[in-house]
């Protein structure tokens, strides 16, 4: 059994890790107490942490416990500005290791950012650091979601110095989704946000339950660790599910290989 955390960062990083809880209770709704009973059904041993600096963005969540949520003390997140955010890190730094350290060891860790925002952007890139340091044998990839190309300059701007940053660290690799191509899935922004989210959640639980199945047993994670160790060290997940009686296994994975899967 592998063993995994989910870190979300800040309020994108939040809401997919949100997602991926709700996913794992079998996406129905969330009770009154939720925050503080929810037991998820995971594939594997799995911990999630939703970290911010914003009290308001980490109140918002429905299916993460209370337990899992570290609120950041700073003013009321970081208004986009990476250098307070890192300056934030920096002066947090054992207390959001010290909450990851007490949860035991890991095999795999998942770190969920936006590129463009302030506190996941600035925050993912020195936490994976202090993750690949204290834990030399840990796996990082980072799942990292491209901004709307009209949230405008800043935030553009983010993504790229974000981006940037991600790509040279010593970790395993990135995966990348695309708000700009994924916002389709939904009509008004708001649709789209919440498809989006539970979109991601559903492809990275796929992919948990891939590398842990006795089934699925040919993919385990030196095989995962080597294909994202590959080239630039960036993908993304395709995802096709298939209709038992009308798909073959090929048809199955050259659907998921589609650009609108």
């Amino acid at each position: 059994m592998l063993n995994v955390i989910i870190l979300g960062l800040g309020q994108c990083g939040n809401r997919i890790l949100d997602a991926v809880n709700k996913e794992a209770m079998g996406g129905g709704g969330a009770s009154k107490i939720a925050k503080y009973c929810l037991r998820p059904k995971f594939p594997s041993r799995v911990e999630t942490l939703a970290i911010n600096t914003a009290i308001n963005d980490l109140k918002e969540l429905r299916y993460t416990t209370a337990k899992d949520r570290l609120h950041v003390p700073n003013l009321h997140g970081m208004g986009a500005n990476r250098n307070v955010g890192k300056q934030a890190f920096m002066e947090n730094r054992d207390s959001i290791m010290g909450e990851i350290e007490k949860r035991g060891e890991f095999d795999l860790a998942f770190v969920i950012t936006s590129t463009s925002g302030g506190t996941g952007s600035s925050f993912s890139p020195l936490l994976i650091n202090e993750l690949k340091r204290q834990y030399p044998n840990i796996a990082v990839v980072t799942v990292a979601i491209l901004p709307f190309r009209e949230e405008g300059s800043i935030y553009l701007q983010n993504a790229a110095f974000s981006m940037r940053e991600l790509m040279e660290l010593d970790a395993e690799g990135i995966i990348l989704a695309d708000n700009q191509y994924m916002k389709r899935l939904g009509g008004d922004i708001a649709s789209a946000y919440d498809r989006i989210n539970s979109t991601i959640a559903k492809r990275l639980l796929f992919l948990i339950e891939s590398l842990d199945s006795e089934m699925l047993s040919v993919t385990d994670l030196g095989d995962f660790k080597t294909v994202m160790n590959g080239g630039l060290r960036i993908g993304t997940m395709g995802f096709y599910q298939a209709d038992g009686k009308n798909s073959s296994v090929k048809d199955a994975i050259e659907n998921s290989l589609k650009p609108n899967n």
